[in-house]
C-alpha cells in the first residue's frame, strides 16, 4: 500500500510538470494576406508582380516552467505555392555561420541558420519572389525549449495584387453635339499611357464608373447646357483594383442641335444725343461653331440677330465702326477741351470726357490739344492710340462720371461689350466719336 501511494505521488508530480511545461505557445498561427509590393522591381529581376513578405511569430510561456529555459530553438519551413514541397527551412540547430541557402543537414531542403530567441522575443523570417497576382503559401512554425517542450502550427498566407493601375489621361477634351439621341464617348479614348504592375497594359479596362465597367457614356443636352463637364474615368486591372483621373469635356452644340430654344437679339446704336449711328458693325460672339456673327446698323441705328441661344450661352455683343478720324472733328471741339482743362466750362457727361482723350492715356490734358490740332491741320490722319469710335453699353452706370476710365478698362483698345443674359436686355449702345465733343 505504501508503494502504491509513492507511485501515485510520483505520477501526479510528473503530470503536473508536463501540464506546466506544455504551456509554450505561439502568438501567430492564423491565416494572413499580404499585398504585392515589388512595384518598382526592387530585386531587378524584371518582375513587378511579386511580393517580399516578413513573417513573424513569438514563442512564450503562459505560466512559469519548472526547468531552467535559456533559449528557444526554431525550425521554420516554408512551402511556396503550397504544393506539398518544402522550399526552404530556417533552423536554430545549424552552424551560426551558415548563411548559404544549401542543404547543411542533408534532409533535402535548402536551409539557413536562424538564431534562437528567449521567452517572448519575436522571431522573423523574410520570404521573397512570391509571384502574384494571387498565390497561396504556407509556413510551418516549430519551437522547442531545452526541456523538450514543443509548440508548432501550420500557417497559411496569401499574396494578392491590391495596387490599382496608374492612370494617365488627357485632362481637357471636346466633343461636337449634333443633337438627336446623343453622342457616344468612350472611356478608353482618354487614356494616354496607363500601366499596372500585374495586368498587361492592353488588358486594363476603362469605365465611367468606379463600381462596374461602364465603357461608354452618352452625351446629351444636359451636358451641353452644363459644358464644360467633368468626367471621372476609372482604370480597372484584372483583379478589381481601380483608380481614376478627371477629364474636363467641352460639349460644343452643332448647328443641328436642339438643346435650347433660340431668341432674337436686337438693339440700337446711337450717340448720347440720341442720333442714330448708321453702318456700325455689331458682332455677336458665342462659344458655338456658327459664331461669331456680325451685322450692320441701319439708318435708325437698329440691328438684329436671329438664332441666338436663349439665355445667352456665354454670348457677348461688341460694336465698332470704321470712319475717318477727321469726320465731325472741328476747331470748336478744340475750344471745348481748352475750356474744360481751364475749368471755365467743365464737361457735363462722361462721354464728353472719353471723346476728349485722343491720346488714349485716360486723361484730358494739353497733349490731347496738340493731337487735336495736328489732326485738324492735316499733319496726321488718325489718332495713333485711339480708335475712331468707342461704343459703350447704354445701361452702364459710371461709378464716377468724372473719371469714366476707372471702370472702362482698356476702352481705347477693346470696345466695351454686353454679355447676353436673361436680365441684360435691351442691348443698346452709345457711340462716342473720339475727338468730337457733343454738346
Amino acid at each position: 500500500m505504501k508503494n502504491l501511494c509513492v507511485i501515485l505521488i510520483f505520477l501526479l508530480s510528473f503530470l503536473s510538470n508536463v501540464s506546466s511545461q506544455s504551456e509554450l505557445m505561439l502568438s501567430s498561427c492564423g491565416e494572413l494576406t499580404f499585398p504585392i509590393n515589388d512595384h518598382t522591381d526592387m530585386d531587378d529581376d524584371g518582375l513587378a508582380c511579386e511580393s517580399f513578405v516578413t513573417l513573424q511569430n513569438i514563442a512564450f510561456y503562459a505560466t512559469e516552467v519548472e526547468c531552467n529555459v535559456a533559449a528557444l530553438n526554431w525550425v521554420i519551413t516554408v512551402d511556396i505555392d503550397m504544393n506539398g514541397v518544402d522550399d526552404v527551412e530556417y533552423r536554430s540547430d545549424l552552424p551560426t555561420d551558415d548563411d548559404d541557402l544549401d542543404d547543411s543537414n542533408n534532409n533535402g531542403i535548402p536551409d539557413l541558420y536562424i538564431a534562437s530567441t528567449t521567452n517572448g522575443e519575436a522571431q522573423e523570417i523574410e520570404v521573397g519572389n512570391l509571384q502574384g497576382p494571387e498565390s497561396t503559401h504556407s509556413v510551418s512554425w516549430r519551437v522547442s525549449d531545452e526541456c523538450g517542450v514543443i509548440s508548432e502550427c501550420l500557417q497559411v498566407f496569401h499574396v494578392v495584387d491590391m495596387k490599382a493601375p496608374t492612370p494617365f489621361c488627357i485632362s481637357v477634351s471636346s466633343v461636337l453635339f449634333e443633337g438627336g439621341e446623343g453622342v457616344e464617348v468612350f472611356a478608353q479614348d482618354v487614356n494616354i499611357g496607363a500601366f499596372d504592375n500585374c495586368t498587361p497594359w492592353d488588358e486594363i479596362r476603362f469605365s465611367f464608373s468606379g463600381d462596374s465597367i461602364v465603357p461608354m457614356r452618352l452625351i446629351d443636352c444636359d451636358d451641353v447646357l452644363n459644358s464644360p463637364i467633368m468626367l471621372n474615368v476609372y482604370f480597372w486591372d484584372n483583379h478589381g483594383n481601380t483608380d481614376f483621373c478627371s477629364v474636363y469635356l467641352t460639349v460644343i452644340p452643332g448647328p443641328l442641335s436642339d438643346c435650347f430654344p433660340y431668341e432674337v437679339i436686337n438693339g440700337y446704336v446711337k450717340t448720347e444725343d440720341d442720333i442714330p449711328i448708321e453702318n456700325a458693325e455689331v458682332k455677336i460672339i458665342c462659344a458655338l461653331p456658327e459664331f461669331p456673327k456680325s451685322t450692320f446698323t441701319d439708318a435708325d441705328g437698329y440691328y438684329s440677330f436671329n438664332g441666338v441661344p436663349q439665355g445667352g450661352y456665354g454670348c457677348s455683343i461688341t460694336v465698332e465702326k470704321e470712319d475717318e478720324y477727321i469726320t465731325s472733328v472741328t476747331t470748336l471741339d478744340l475750344v471745348k477741351i481748352v475750356r474744360h482743362i481751364l475749368g471755365l466750362q467743365p464737361f457735363t457727361t462722361p462721354y464728353q470726357i472719353i471723346a476728349s482723350d485722343v491720346t488714349g492715356d485716360n486723361k484730358v490734358k494739353a497733349s490731347d490739344l496738340i493731337m487735336h490740332r495736328k489732326l485738324i491741320l492735316g499733319v496726321i490722319s488718325e489718332f495713333p492710340t485711339s480708335p475712331p469710335w468707342v461704343f459703350i453699353d447704354k445701361s452702364y452706370q459710371f461709378s464716377d462720371p468724372d473719371d469714366p476710365w476707372g471702370a472702362l478698362e482698356n476702352w481705347n483698345v477693346n470696345p466695351f461689350n454686353i454679355t447676353i443674359s436673361p436680365n441684360s436686355a435691351p442691348y443698346d449702345f452709345i457711340g462716342v466719336k473720339v475727338g468730337n465733343i457733343v454738346d
